[in-house]
């Protein structure tokens, strides 16, 4: 009778065992970018297939090592900001642990490439001189102190323009193109 319940209790502690050294693996952090080249605004494709994180941390740095655009979701959807210049760029991915105690890192480079033209806002009253320039809903810039000074170059394709003065606030749509000029009156 003794026999049996010594077998009990050492699978019993065998599973404990097992089962304390899979909890404790650390995560172990891992991602595929879908693409290798991308234009500024454009949607990063990532595929996450991370095993084990609970805490995610995905960083854009620069090639000079300039954090650039960080999110904390384990899926996120990150879009590249507009004005983002041309050049190489690495994403970063942190998967830690619940507590924070255990993290493995995985990195992937990029290539930004954007053909962009050039957004440029006239000031037509003096009372508007000062104001605030978005495109696709993303702040990309403010006026200088006299009319007629604010010029950008924007990614080409459809975008939405809003100029924003404390006075009055202008929307409109318009196709931007390689080495063209969209001119705003504001």
């Amino acid at each position: 009778n003794s026999i049996p319940m010594k077998n009990y209790y050492l699978a019993l502690s065998g599973a404990f065992v097992l089962l304390f050294l899979f909890a404790c693996k650390k995560p172990e952090a891992s991602f595929d970018l879908m693409k290798y080249e991308y234009s500024a605004g454009d949607l990063l494709e990532i595929d996450n297939e991370s095993l084990r994180g609970k805490v995610f941390q995905w960083d854009i740095v620069s090639e000079s090592g300039v954090l650039v655009q960080s999110a904390k979701e384990k899926n996120p959807m990150i879009y590249l900001d507009l004005m983002l210049a041309n050049g190489m760029y690495s994403l970063r991915l942190v998967a830690r642990s619940k507590n924070g105690n255990r993290a493995t890192i995985d990195e992937k480079s990029f290539k930004v490439k954007t053909n962009r033209g050039s957004l440029q806002v006239i000031s037509q009253n003096a009372a508007d001189n000062e104001y605030e320039v978005y495109v696709d809903n993303q702040l990309i810039g403010k006026s200088q102190s006299y009319p007629g000074t604010f010029l950008a170059s924007i990614p080409v394709g459809l975008r939405t323009i809003k100029i924003v003065s404390s006075n009055k606030v202008v929307t409109e749509s318009a196709t931007f193109t390689t080495n063209g000029l969209v001119t705003v009156n504001f």
